[in-house]
Order: C-alpha cells, then structure tokens, then sequence
C-alpha cells in the first residue's frame, strides 16, 4: 500500500510541475494563459499512466505479502 501511495504523490507532483511549465504566467494580466490541446493530452496521459501504475504496484505489494 505504501508503494502504490508514493506513485501517486510522485505523480500528482510530477503533474503539478508539467502544468506550470506548460501554462506560463501573462505579464499583463498576471494569470496563468489557457493549456494547448497538447499539453492537456500529456496532462491526462500522465495522470491516466500514475493510476496505472499504482494499481499494479498495489497488486504486487498485495501478492508479495
């Protein structure tokens, strides 16, 4: 259990630094701008991919107990 909650907080950190590079802040407006269809993609690719990976590794932790 430990395994599969330490993939998801390095995830979700993961997410959080990938977003903030990819939505940089306006000078002007001092907000962050819109994500490009791209980036919302890899977006949701990795946070579909952290799930994954911890199901499997809670499986296995489960299975070697």
């Amino acid at each position: 259990m430990k395994g599969a909650l330490i993939v998801l907080a390095i995830g979700f950190v993961i997410m959080i630094f990938d977003w903030r590079m990819a939505a940089p802040i306006d000078p002007k407006t001092r907000r962050r701008k819109p994500l490009t269809p791209t980036a919302k993609k890899l977006l949701r690719e990795i946070f579909f991919g952290t799930i994954v990976v911890a199901i499997v590794v809670y499986f296995f932790s489960m299975a070697f107990e």
